[in-house]
């Protein structure tokens, strides 16, 4: 149980069957049990589904050969020795160009790559779907970018809207989706 300054419980299944139960602090610990007994079905349901149906993805090696996602595509990683670090599309490959390559190097350009293109691509999906919800009087206060373990955004209770960057590995109509989710917060 991890209670700290938040205003409400939430109970958290993660994909390797840990259960993550958030309390606010002041809580007294017998109403958080009291709560995660009344949730145990669900508890049980989840961890029935997550042992049927979630697999553990490998680690990336970041070498030759292996598939990235881009918008939703795959493509073969493709590393080359240059003059300049770079990374680009080119057919059905993501190129990392750099003087030394290096599983260390290909990762960490990858990494700023692909923050990069998702801030570019969040941005125009975010602006687009921001039209829409202007005409109904919805306007969020921000938009941040944020790296998030197990979720892809939120919206703060301030309306403030932060998204990862990673949602660029996903097919546009998942990034609309997160984006139009986070702005039904608003």
């Amino acid at each position: 149980v991890d209670q700290n300054w938040r205003r409400s419980l939430s109970i958290q299944i993660k994909p390797d069957g840990v259960v993550l139960v958030r309390a606010p602090k002041l809580i007294p610990l017998i109403l958080v049990k009291m709560q995660v007994e009344e949730k145990a079905a669900w508890i049980y349901k989840k961890l029935l589904y997550i042992e049927k149906h979630v697999t553990t993805k490998a680690p990336m090696k970041y070498v030759d050969g292996e598939a990235h996602s881009y918008l939703g595509h795959v493509y073969t990683l493709q590393t080359l020795v240059g003059k300049s670090d770079s990374v680009k599309l080119q057919d059905a490959a993501i190129v990392v160009t750099s003087q030394r390559i290096s599983p260390v190097i290909v990762k960490s350009l990858l990494t700023a790559w692909y923050h990069e293109q998702g801030v570019k691509v969040l941005y125009e999906r975010f602006e687009y779907a921001c039209r829409i919800f202007k005409d109904k009087g919805i306007v969020p206060s921000s938009l941040r970018y944020k790296s998030m373990k197990g979720k892809w955004g939120y919206c703060s209770h301030d309306n403030h809207i932060c998204l990862s960057p990673e949602l660029v590995r996903t097919p546009l109509e998942c990034i609309d989706y997160v984006v139009y989710h986070e702005l039904c917060h608003v």
